[in-house]
């Protein structure tokens, strides 16, 4: 009895003459996308208090010249 591989949907993410044809597993690429930008939450929640928001009454700093 032979096992038939399910289907898998693929993203192309470059199909140029040159460089030939580079894909990924759509799913797998979504697992990745998904965490990369949970990661990116974390890490802008947790250097949000370092950072001062800039406005009227908060201009940049400016470095002085010695």
């Amino acid at each position: 009895m032979a096992n038939e591989a399910s289907p898998q949907v693929r993203l192309i993410l470059c199909d140029n003459e040159g460089l030939g044809r580079l894909s990924v597993g759509l799913e797998s690429f979504f697992e990745f996308s998904f965490s990369l930008a949970e990661d990116l939450q974390d890490l802008v929640a947790r250097h949000k208090v370092h950072v001062r928001p800039r406005g009227p009454h908060n201009p940049p700093r400016r470095r002085m010249l010695q």
